[in-house]
């Protein structure tokens, strides 16, 4: 169950300022604008700062920088749900828009640690003094981006990275199916295989802190994961080939989602 917050946003002209949009897609360029839209609009991230780290997110199926606007969307919900001040949702925001800098599509051991450097590289100390930040939290943040580090702190700025960082199985059982419709294809799942594999993972998720959720907000922004699967199990077989007939880049969420329930209500 979503929060009540005001998140009406009005989409300013991101185009005069040169921000290369990661898409020729035309719904996916709407809704990257939206999200810088909101970034700009919530914290004190600057167009000049959101170019830089748009110089250092190469472009790949997973860490780029659409990626890199959706975490810091999420970041920002929960930090505002938890009333943190504007500096918090600053730093969030900025270790977000780089935590992927210069990531390439194979993983990598110091991902993290090759990140904070170029993001340093980039980023004068005047614009992180704006922003209210220090690189002592820039950098630990970052690293706190590392699976591994889940659930090792009691700081609140890294259970919201943390939490946010999982952003597609939160936004509800649709948005769950879609994000990941490239791996289904890829692979070849069944929903039984999709549904089980991701109860695996929540399960992993709860055996490292007894709950799915780190910061306490979390669970007001987003919608439990076990919620949606336990949906996405009751849909009809027609769903999930339909779902299956349809490639990632080739079909907005809204008209996924929308051709999703007409199969529901006809069954």
């Amino acid at each position: 169950m979503r929060n009540n917050l005001n998140l009406n946003i009005n989409i300013i002209d991101i185009n005069e300022h040169k921000i290369e949009l990661p898409t020729s897609k035309l719904f996916r360029e709407i809704e990257n604008k939206k999200k810088l839209s909101f970034i700009l609009q919530n914290t004190d991230i600057t167009q000049s700062i959101i170019i830089k780290a748009q110089k250092l997110s190469n472009k790949n199926p997973y860490h780029n920088f659409g990626h890199q606007l959706w975490v810091t969307e999420s970041a920002i919900l929960i930090a505002k749900a938890q009333w943190l001040p504007k500096k918090d949702i600053n730093l969030l925001s900025l270790v977000w828009l780089f935590h992927d800098a210069s990531h390439t599509w194979i993983c990598r051991l110091n991902d993290e640690e090759i990140a904070y450097e170029d993001m340093m590289k980039l980023i004068s100390n005047e614009e992180i003094k704006q922003l209210w930040c220090t690189k002592n939290d820039i950098k630990r943040l970052i690293l706190s981006t590392k699976f591994s580090s889940r659930g090792q702190s009691d700081w609140i700025l890294e259970k919201i990275i943390q939490d946010s960082d999982l952003w597609s199985i939160w936004y509800g059982p649709y948005y769950m199916l879609y994000s990941t419709m490239w791996i289904v294809d890829e692979y070849k799942f069944s929903i039984l295989d999709y549904v089980n594999q991701e109860k695996q993972f929540i399960s992993y998720l709860e055996n490292i802190n007894s709950k799915i959720f780190l910061s306490d907000w979390a669970n007001q922004v987003f919608m439990d994961p076990r919620e949606s699967l336990k949906q996405i199990s009751q849909w009809p077989q027609e769903v999930i080939d339909y779902a299956y007939s349809k490639k990632y880049e080739d079909i907005s969420f809204a008209d996924f989602k929308k051709n999703i329930d007409s199969i529901i209500n006809r069954n």
